[in-house]
């Protein structure tokens, strides 16, 4: 499937009050987390928007995966929160942004992740290899891209260049494609449960995975101060 989420969703969603899914012209709702907003939908409802955008001709509309580590870069990278916020969609793909949402009193229902199939790639920092590759991806006509380029890359890459590609919707998946390939295993079952995936990860890359996830850790305190804060200002409000 093209969306993946952990923990039981079936069992859990069938005892939870299902919202409705906001149409093609109405706001989703959100959650300000470090200036991103982060969408408060589900997986089921999250599905229902992106089946109806593969379906709607007009426009290309973006949509970004955050995770700590993107709340961390944010802080200090006003293009990114800039590029982030002009997505048409915002999903919380790790856990800490669902932890945090609770604590800004604006719950995100779920974690929602994104998994598919890779493609192939050539050099961003070439402008004619770039006209090449998004001439090259039009004309198979897509629907759908993923780009898995990691953040902010793969979030200015859909912003710059999506219309040139032709397709309706743009996901950034970062290293989703690692995972559904087989180049990388998945954490076991109860890694996920735990929420401690990002150990399971840590372990595999450790030289390339511990700094940026203590950078993360760090980062931590402030961003829950700030969901703190934002919950005192919705009950004065």
């Amino acid at each position: 499937g093209m969306i993946t989420s952990t923990s039981d969703p079936r069992a859990r969603r069938a005892t939870e009050p299902k919202p409705e899914s906001p149409t093609l012209n109405t706001p989703i709702p959100t959650v300000d987390l470090a200036g991103l907003p982060v969408s408060r939908l589900g997986f089921d409802e999250t599905m229902d928007i992106v089946t109806r955008w593969l379906a709607d001709p007009a426009g290309h509309r973006r949509i970004a995966t955050a995770n700590l580590d993107f709340l961390r870069l944010a802080r200090g990278n006003r293009e990114l929160v800039e590029t982030i916020r002009g997505a048409d969609l915002c999903t919380a793909a790790g856990w800490p942004l669902v932890f945090l949402s609770r604590l800004a009193g604006a719950p995100v229902r779920e974690r929602v992740a994104w998994l598919d199939t890779p493609t192939e790639g050539t050099a961003l920092s070439d402008p004619a290899g770039m006209a090449a590759l998004c001439a090259d991806i039009r004309a198979t006509r897509p629907e759908l891209i993923l780009v898995g380029l990691g953040c902010p890359k793969q979030e200015i890459f859909l912003r710059d260049h999506l219309a040139a590609c032709g397709a309706r919707v743009g996901i950034g998946v970062g290293g989703s494609f690692d995972f559904m390939s087989g180049r990388r295993r998945r954490a076991p079952e109860l890694w996920i449960r735990l929420r401690v995936e990002w150990l399971w990860r840590m372990s595999l890359e450790p030289r390339r995975l511990a700094t940026r996830y203590a950078a993360c850790i760090a980062a931590l305190p402030g961003l829950m101060i700030g969901a703190l804060r934002q919950r005192r200002a919705r009950g004065r409000s």
